[in-house]
């Protein structure tokens, strides 16, 4: 049997045992289901990142990103053009 040593090679010996195990008194916020983050959830599913970006999805991505780029000043690029006073 392996003995853990201290710094003079003496064996330590425990003054009890430790449990293998402690309960752990914590939980998760987002585990919680509670009248805060039930909006904040409503949208969320199991999907995985390949199952959730489907060409249909992808295509309407795209769509709405082209069509803020055009309308929008700052994702188009316009405010660099802009002159600094």
């Amino acid at each position: 049997m392996l003995r853990i040593l201290d710094q003079f090679g003496k064996p330590i010996i425990r003054d009890r045992p430790r449990p293998h195990w402690r309960r752990l008194l914590a939980k998760y916020d987002a585990a919680q289901t509670v009248d805060e983050n039930i909006r904040h959830w409503a949208n969320a599913d199991s999907l995985s990142a390949d199952a959730a970006n489907s060409p249909e999805v992808r295509r309407k991505l795209r769509n709405r990103a082209g069509t803020r780029r055009r309308t929008t000043p700052i994702a188009a690029g316009w405010w660099t053009r802009c002159p600094t006073t």
